[in-house]
Order: structure tokens, then sequence, then C-alpha cells
């Protein structure tokens, strides 16, 4: 399987959104820009809506055929482990690992100096445009690189992340900017976790990267 230059992850979690999510791709294809939609449910969601793997393959292909969809469209097995992958292997195409079965367990050391090794180059100071200081990185910082069990990114504000501080503009608002053709949409960029934010904030990037194409 080749994905294509652009793709982009869509959840449904009751199975009934397919179509309307499918348009917004026909829209962007109209616009000039392919993107691949991926449809994707995790194991824990199929238990607690009590769905099964294939029905998220179903939902995908039913969609395409009333759109007439002639790009190519992906299924995700999300967040799935050796426990839990057989059901998926029918319906999906490609496989996110959830490595919560790993947590607390600490990698031996000369797995920890390999990583070191192979990303030194990244022990080096950065500057970042609108943020005054720059960012030292050390390779003891490389070597305590934790990975969080969490499968999506989240942010911890500090004091002036929301509003800015000291006359400087918030970080949010820095984050909110386009950095080259990579934008950044968080639902937390608006302070709170939800999907009307999360929708909100993704649609801004994603016009911002399409103003690059």
């Amino acid at each position: 399987m080749i994905l294509s230059k652009y793709s982009m992850g869509v959840g449904d979690r009751f199975g009934r959104q397919g179509v309307a999510q499918l348009t917004a791709f026909v829209e962007a294809k109209a616009m000039g820009v392919d993107i691949t939609p991926v449809w994707n449910k995790s194991n824990r969601e199929h238990l607690i809506v009590h769905t099964h793997p294939d029905s998220v393959r179903a939902e995908a292909d039913a969609a395409v055929k009333a759109l007439g969809w002639k790009g190519p469209h992906r299924v995700d097995a999300d967040h799935i482990g050796l426990k839990t992958v057989d059901a998926f292997l029918a319906a999906s195409d490609f496989f996110t690992l959830d490595v919560a079965d790993f947590v607390g367990q600490a990698a031996p050391d000369a797995e920890i100096q390999d990583f070191v090794a192979r990303h030194r180059r990244y022990a080096t100071t950065l500057t970042i445009p609108g943020i005054d200081r720059t960012l030292a990185i050390s390779e003891k910082d490389i070597a305590g690189i934790i990975l969080n069990r969490w499968g999506h990114a989240f942010v911890n504000p500090q004091p002036g992340f929301y509003y800015g501080k000291a006359g400087r503009p918030a970080p949010r608002h820095i984050i909110r900017r386009r950095f080259g053709r990579i934008a950044f949409g968080h639902a937390e960029l608006n302070g709170h976790q939800h999907w009307v934010g999360a929708a909100e904030e993704g649609r801004r990037a994603a016009k911002q990267v399409m103003s690059t194409l």
C-alpha cells in the first residue's frame, strides 16, 4: 500500500457520518487538493458503542459508493495491540499501535544510547519565530524523551499561555500561525477539549496549509 502525499484521519464513532465526512474531501478535490480519507476507530471505541471493526470498512465503502468517490480511501485499525489486532485484520489497511502495555517499563540503557546517537544532530540551540528566548537541547534531554501513552497530543498550559504575559503575544496565538507548510490545529488552543473547538481549529489549520498549495 502506498499512501498518497496528503491524507487525513476521520473518526466516526457511531458509523453515521461517512457521507458527510467524505463530502469535505470531495470539496477539497474540487479546489484542486487531493486528500486520501482514512477512517479510523479504536478497539476501545468499538467496545463502548458495541460495534465491530468490519463496520468501519462497510461504512467507508458505502460512503465512497454513494458519492462516486474515485480516489483512494483507507481504514486504520486505531490503538490496537497484539491482544486486539486479530479482529481488525480483514477490514484494515494499516495499524496504529497502542503502547499502553509498555507504560512504566524503562528502556534498556543500550537502546537509550543508540537512540541518542541516532538523534544527536538535534542537540543544538533552536530559535523559533515569535518566541524571544532560544531553546537549548542537550543529549541529556534527548535521552530523557518519554513516549506518552495517550495517543493524541495535548498541551499543559502554563501562566500566560492563553492571554500572553508581560506584553508578549500568547503562545497559543503563536502556535496558530502557519510555519511554512506546517499548521497546528488542536481543541486545547481554545482552552478546553471539545469537539466544536477541535473542528474550528482543524478547519483553520487546513485552510492555512491549503493556502500554500
